[in-house]
């Protein structure tokens, strides 16, 4: 094997790594991308999460009052017949 051809191989092998470098910024940049996107998305799932979370405690409140109101009317209710 002579110099040159010696040569040529590291040429070929630099080529093969500056075009993998390419394609991997390339990946890089459109992985960021996704992320991205993901970070957003997951940022309103919690949000819309959080949003049921205080509705179902508003119904729970309002289903809790009620039955309260109603025990206390069954109490008055025992009251003027017993």
């Amino acid at each position: 094997m002579t110099v040159t051809d010696t040569l040529d191989q590291i040429a070929q092998k630099v080529d093969q790594l500056l075009e993998m470098v390419k394609n991997l910024k390339s990946e890089n940049a459109s992985l960021k991308t996704e992320n991205r996107q993901l970070k957003a998305e997951m940022s309103g799932l919690d949000k819309q999460q959080k949003s049921q979370s205080l509705k179902a405690a508003d119904q729970s409140e309002a289903v809790r009052t009620k039955l309260q109101s109603i025990l206390n009317r069954l109490d008055e209710l025992e009251k003027l017949v017993g």
